[in-house]
């Protein structure tokens, strides 16, 4: 079967015994080349259609969903184009939701928690509905008030092998589970462990009103209990040990 590159036929070229035509030929296949090449440009920024904000390479973006009801995707943005009709297109490294990689959602997986993939896509710019944040991990459980452009990725995914990086992770409680920053978790001053009230049998109620009954002194202390995303400071005090 005969490859087709540029318009013409690559095993007609060893038909043409003139080399004048030959050089013709080549010449047009590089102009044809060139022109391709330059029907594209970098461009420095894009203005959202009605909000006005600018995005730019390594801006976070959520882009229009193919389905109606389906929440917009996230995806980075690694640079922009614009070709000679003025047309901007971005080409995008995707960021995953959990439920959408091979693993599917865990217990621990928060709800604004995404996994940057290996996965990369050339998008209209026209598809891009607004600015997000994806924090590193660390920097989302600080943060005092999560707002619904948050969001924050700690694990890498591999859309090609279904890997995940890294694939080790620190667990917390009894339950011996990764830390989901939705989960409220209470922690002891004097261990410094952190548990969900409901794995050492509290609920909220209870653990607002706990005083410690044990006589050790060494076991007593103050815990904190904080929800990601709210301003919810309570010191208990409280123990573990009976």
């Amino acid at each position: 079967m005969a490859s087709s590159i540029g318009g013409f036929d690559l095993l007609d070229l060893g038909r043409k015994s003139d080399t004048k035509h030959f050089n013709s030929i080549y010449k047009q296949h590089l102009l044809r080349l060139n022109y391709i090449r330059k029907r594209t440009r970098e461009a420095d920024f894009y203005e959202i259609r009605g909000t006005g904000e600018i995005v730019r390479a390594g801006d976070c973006v959520l882009m229009r969903a193919s389905k109606p009801d389906a929440p917009p995707y996230v995806a980075r943005v690694e640079n922009l184009e614009t070709d000679r009709k003025g047309r901007v297109s971005v080409r995008v490294r995707w960021y995953y939701r959990p439920e959408e990689a091979s693993c599917g959602r865990q217990p621990f997986h928060g709800a604004k928690e995404l996994l940057l993939s290996d996965h990369y896509d050339n998008q209209s710019a026209k598809t891009i509905e607004g600015k997000c944040i994806v924090h590193p991990f660390k920097e989302y459980t600080k943060l005092e008030d999560v707002g619904a452009e948050d969001y924050y990725s700690r694990f890498e995914y591999n859309a090609s092998t279904k890997e995940i990086t890294p694939d080790r992770i620190s667990v917390y409680c009894k339950c011996e589970m990764p830390y989901n920053p939705d989960d409220l978790m209470i922690q002891c001053d004097g261990c410094k462990d952190w548990f969900h009230p409901v794995c050492v049998k509290m609920t909220t109620a209870q653990i607002k009103q706990v005083a410690c009954k044990c006589q050790r002194q060494d076991c007593c202390s103050i815990a904190m209990v904080q929800v990601a995303g709210k301003k919810q400071l309570v010191f208990i005090t409280f123990c573990f040990i009976n």
